[in-house]
């Protein structure tokens, strides 16, 4: 007769290997019973879960409406996960973009129409994960114009926070209090200029973007485009400005920000490589290239080669919005490329890549806890 197992101590089961399953998982196994219920329901658990949570892709679908997938970060081989509902509803999944996304939750707009790309007819804050969404208060008379927006957390006074930059001035807006206020004037303030801001990262209490002025004519001379850093101070609610290397040789024609091991690091994508930029820790805008490596043959042009994540092993991600695949990296070696791609799958040509989050159990509802534990 066969000896039974011996049982793992609960400390292990609840304190060792629970924090480390996906999220998914979790929500499955607070079925198990009361005790299990109320342990997983705790923010000491939520705590320990943050720890460990996955990165994933967010994605949606530019022919059925109110469509969205996920990709895990550490194994894109894995495929296209399906949201199974949306909590908010929209005729033309093309009308919705991810603005920012922060601790697992997901600042998502209602375009006005597919078109235009700095007017919203209202915000949502949205957990993947849960499921859980709220919608964020806005009372002006027209519609909202955004042209950066930041998701972050405030530890002083325990809320989610939102910076809004728009033609009419800054500002942030509090969940706690369900409400804006206008933190004045700036000179990123115009109705109308040739800039375009990225989704914004998040390092020691600064929000970065990265900022790119399109080339015009101004005065009937041409201003060549250009890439700066803006920072936004958290605490101190001051932005500031940060410069990216120079480049003497050839003008990028593509820049995204990343952290990477806790640096902030710019990727910049030439016509058939691309390099990896570090920037030094006192934040001042003293940059170290670590990294050059070559475009994948199977990347079409030179504006679709998007670095997207770096991943636990070293190898950096990239996506080709054309050809509807993933190309894995290897940055030591610099030549080497694994893709994955998703052909097989018809709808995925009809896929966009909206942005990166994490997977955590961060409630967006203001009735309920949001301090993560220290």
């Amino acid at each position: 007769m066969p000896r039974p197992l011996p049982e793992l101590p609960p400390e292990i089961t609840l304190d060792q290997i629970l924090p480390r399953l996906p999220g998914k998982s979790i929500l499955r196994f607070k079925c198990v019973s009361k005790q299990w219920y109320a342990f997983l329901t705790t923010p000491m658990f939520k705590n320990l879960h943050f720890d460990h949570s996955p990165n994933k892709l967010l994605l949606s679908s530019t022919i059925e409406p109110c469509k969205f997938f996920t990709i895990d970060c550490e194994s894109p081989k894995d495929g296209l996960t399906a949201i199974p509902s949306l909590p908010f509803e929209t005729s033309d999944t093309t009308t919705i973009k991810v603005l920012s996304s922060f601790h697992g939750l997901v600042c998502v707009g209602i375009k006005i129409n597919r078109i235009d790309e700095e007017y919203y007819s209202g915000l949502k804050l949205w957990n993947p994960l849960t499921g859980e969404c709220s919608t964020i208060l806005y009372t002006g008379k027209y519609h909202i114009k955004i042209r950066a927006l930041g998701l972050y957390y405030s530890s002083l006074d325990d809320d989610y926070r939102l910076l809004r930059v728009g033609a009419t001035g800054v500002y942030i807006y509090s969940l706690k209090s369900d409400s804006w206020r206008k933190l004045g004037h700036s000179k990123y303030d115009m109705w109308w200029s040739y800039e375009h801001w990225s989704q914004s990262i998040w390092l020691n209490d600064k929000l970065y973007f990265l900022r790119e002025y399109k080339g015009s004519l101004n005065q009937w001379q041409y201003q060549p485009s250009r890439n700066e850093i803006i920072t936004f101070d958290t605490k101190t609610e001051k932005f500031s400005e940060i410069a990216t290397p120079s480049f003497v040789n050839a003008r990028p024609s593509l820049c995204s920000l990343a952290v990477v091991r806790g640096c902030i690091h710019l990727f910049v994508s030439f016509c058939k490589e691309g390099c990896l930029w570090k920037m030094d820790e006192d934040g001042y805008g003293r940059w170290t290239k670590v990294a050059t490596y070559s475009h994948p043959e199977s990347f079409l042009t030179e504006f679709e080669k998007v670095p997207i994540h770096m991943m636990r092993n070293g190898n950096l991600i990239m996506h080709s919005s054309i050809e509807g695949h993933f190309c894995e990296v290897d940055l030591e070696k610099g030549i080497k490329h694994v893709s994955y791609s998703y052909a097989s799958s018809s709808m995925y040509r009809h896929i966009l890549l909206q942005g990166k989050y994490v997977e955590t159990f961060v409630s967006p509802n203001r009735s309920r806890s949001l301090r993560l534990p220290s």
